[in-house]
């Protein structure tokens, strides 16, 4: 139950960052974001590491997934996400972020980390459409020449993300979370530092706006150590399918939030296309409860 309720916790704040930070771009360019998310997380994480866990890691077959983890899960899917963004629509980001579950499935799957059930297929399926539908909300995809690198590196980076959440897995359930997450982050920044620390010399930090500072700090507090984190320690108690479906979730909790914020309505179509992600999601979380023997 408390691992469900952190992955609420991830969609919410995902929701809230469509809001908060999407503009921050105008004023710091994405590399540079890439680069602060990558230290700030690695010095976060690894400063629990330090004065918390303190444990170490205890084979050389942990330390090779942990960079293959911080290849997919903290370098590349961060790295071609923020690029991507930039260099296409928002309407088709949006859709083709919600590929991210079928890549968990498809890992998962492939690497015999779980058992594809028809029971999850239905859930994925319908949950998928129910969150397409949310998300065009009667706008049209946009998919051309002018966006086609960035559309190719949004779909990397869902599948990306969604291969570090399976290769992941296996050691959430010999570590704990935060020892995973501070190596993770750790070689993640080998690359994604040196690529982007000309970016972060050339912004005007002095100069910024506090609505930029507010949304820079709100990316690395909540965006980056916030959702990697809580991520992280529902791995450790749920399967990967489970903590990829939620990303599903976060276009509901953005049509709520625009609603009460009164810049869009809810009608009656996107009230059953929420209703449709929730019956998907149910489907894929919902585990059966073990019958007490009888003595």
């Amino acid at each position: 139950m408390l691992a469900h309720l952190a992955l609420w916790g991830v969609a919410l704040i995902y929701g809230l960052n469509y809001f908060l930070a999407r503009q921050v771009f105008a004023e710091v360019p994405p590399m540079a974001l890439v680069a602060l998310r990558s230290l700030f997380g690695g010095l976060a994480f690894m400063a629990i590491l330090r004065w918390g866990t303190r444990e170490r890691i205890r084979s050389r077959a942990d330390w090779g997934r942990l960079v293959l983890c911080g290849l997919f899960g903290a370098a590349l899917n961060q790295l071609f996400f923020l690029l991507g963004l930039s260099r296409t629509v928002e309407v088709n980001a949006s859709v083709l972020m919600t590929t991210v579950p079928l890549f968990v499935f498809l890992g998962a799957f492939v690497l015999r980390e779980e058992v594809l059930t028809w029971r999850k297929a239905l859930g994925l399926i319908v949950a998928g459409t129910g969150a397409v539908l949310l998300v065009l909300g009667g706008r049209r995809l946009s998919f051309g020449t002018d966006t086609l690198a960035g559309d190719l590196m949004i779909t990397f980076n869902a599948a990306s993300y969604g291969v570090y959440l399976v290769l992941v897995r296996p050691l959430m359930l010999r570590y704990h979370p935060f020892t995973v997450v501070a190596w993770v982050f750790t070689f993640g920044a080998i690359l994604n530092v040196p690529l982007g620390l000309p970016s972060v010399l050339e912004v005007p930090w002095a100069t910024l706006s506090a609505g930029a500072w507010w949304r820079v700090v709100y990316i690395l507090l909540f965006v980056t150590v916030g959702t990697y984190g809580l991520n992280a320690w529902a791995l450790g108690r749920v399967p990967a399918s489970a903590v990829g479906i939620y990303v599903y979730l976060q276009p509901v909790i953005v049509t709520v939030m625009a609603f009460f914020w009164a810049r869009d309505d809810l009608s009656s179509g996107k009230i059953f296309f929420m209703a449709l992600v929730l019956a998907g999601v149910f489907a894929v979380t919902y585990k059966k409860p073990r019958q007490r023997s009888r003595v």
